[in-house]
């Protein structure tokens, strides 16, 4: 746990400790293709908005967990991501994360420092994940990348039985930088569905390892 000790969280990322400002907003729904519903949801004095997403996909969630733990995967599935890197193992649910996202030109590429870790309910049979910013040592600003801020993201998965798993998805980020509002939410209204989608998807590969701590459900 010495390992804590490098890690500073950023301040605005104590909103995964607390209700989203603006929490008595209504969620309204933008979307509903594929079998995945995404809603958003304004945030009180902040130009983010909030995207939520759900669906029920044919695949153990031992499976799905397997794929979002190997980092050589996560470019198969996450949009956009180039490279995709653990910094530090701290536990074996919990790790610091390098991620890089490609921007379309002329805009500069996106890179996040994480913290991740995975908490496990039995009784409730499910897994959630969740992610928050951090500025790490191991990873100081890069030249070729504008440093964003993963306020929330937080993954909940669960299992239905007969290898079918409900994933739901929350996610709020500020891509920081010189990229107009518009086009912003244009693609983080997408996210939720794709990313749920290629999840499924990679996850149904022949060689995907399930993760060890659910081989029993």
């Amino acid at each position: 746990m010495r390992a804590l000790a490098a890690l500073r969280v950023l301040p605005i990322a104590a909103l995964l400790l607390a209700p989203l400002p603006g929490a008595a907003a209504e969620w309204e729904l933008i979307d509903d293709l594929e079998g995945v519903r995404v809603w958003s949801r304004e945030i009180a004095d902040s130009p983010l908005v909030a995207f939520r997403g759900e669906g029920v996909v044919d695949v153990h969630v031992a499976r799905l967990i397997g794929v979002m733990v190997d980092p050589a995967r996560a470019p198969s599935w996450v949009q956009l991501l180039t490279e995709s890197t653990w910094l530090r193992q701290i536990a074996d649910n919990e790790v610091i994360l390098y991620t890089r996202y490609d921007s379309p030109w002329p805009l500069q590429d996106r890179d996040y420092v994480l913290h991740r870790r995975i908490e496990v309910d039995p009784e409730a049979r499910t897994v959630t994940s969740r992610l928050r910013s951090i500025e790490d040592p191991a990873m100081p600003v890069q030249e070729c990348c504008i440093r964003g801020i993963a306020e929330r993201t937080e993954w909940r998965f669960t299992d239905l039985g007969g290898g079918r798993t409900r994933v739901q998805v929350e996610v709020v980020t500020d891509p920081r930088g010189s990229i107009p509002s518009s086009l912003v939410r244009l693609f983080q209204s997408s996210w939720p569905r794709r990313s749920i989608l290629s999840l499924a998807a990679e996850a149904r590969q022949g060689d995907v390892r399930p993760w060890p701590p659910l081989a029993g459900w």
